[in-house]
């Protein structure tokens, strides 16, 4: 539900598995949502009532955070250990969304469309470029270097593979 704001098809698919290994297949999304409310203190509807609403009160004042999330995912990309825009992009929509308790999918929403409003190109185009300048020559780098590892290992055990067979013979 924090991921998309929806609980619909994921509470079915539950209840379905539920009332196979059950008896009272028809009761089995009541007891789910009977759960789920006693788990998190309200209803799967009130909840995601909540992160809409916050959503879009946040889309009213909250500009500034979501383009500070936005800006985040190019150093994310190219500072420390680097990693693809698509990994760089959700690490940035988890912050925010734990941060101002939104939904995954709003919050990346929000990011692509300040980004675009401010910088004048897409985020996801600028975050490509990042990638391609910053992630992709230290992922070749350290693939070569994997590669180079993985030659030296099996050169050495066909030579000690070699040695056994002459130690033998």
């Amino acid at each position: 539900m924090r991921k998309s704001g929806s609980f619909r098809e994921k509470l079915t698919d539950y209840a379905h598995a539920f009332a196979r290994s059950q008896k009272f297949a028809m009761k089995g999304e009541s007891i789910l949502r009977d759960m789920f409310k006693e788990r998190y203190g309200e209803t799967m509807n009130h909840m995601r009532e909540g992160l809409l609403e916050r959503e879009n009160t946040l889309r009213d004042v909250g500009q500034e955070q979501a383009l500070h999330h936005a800006r985040s995912i190019e150093g994310m990309i190219k500072n420390g250990e680097t990693m693809p825009f698509y990994q760089a992009y959700d690490r940035a929509a988890v912050d925010m969304a734990k941060q101002y308790n939104i939904t995954e999918r709003g919050a990346k929403e929000m990011m692509k469309t300040i980004y675009r409003e401010v910088e004048g190109v897409e985020l996801y185009e600028t975050g490509k470029a990042a990638e391609k300048s910053h992630h992709a020559p230290t992922k070749e780098v350290s693939r070569q270097t994997a590669r180079e590892t993985g030659m030296q290992n099996q050169t050495a055990n066909y030579q000690q593979s070699g040695n056994l067979t002459r130690k033998r013979g």
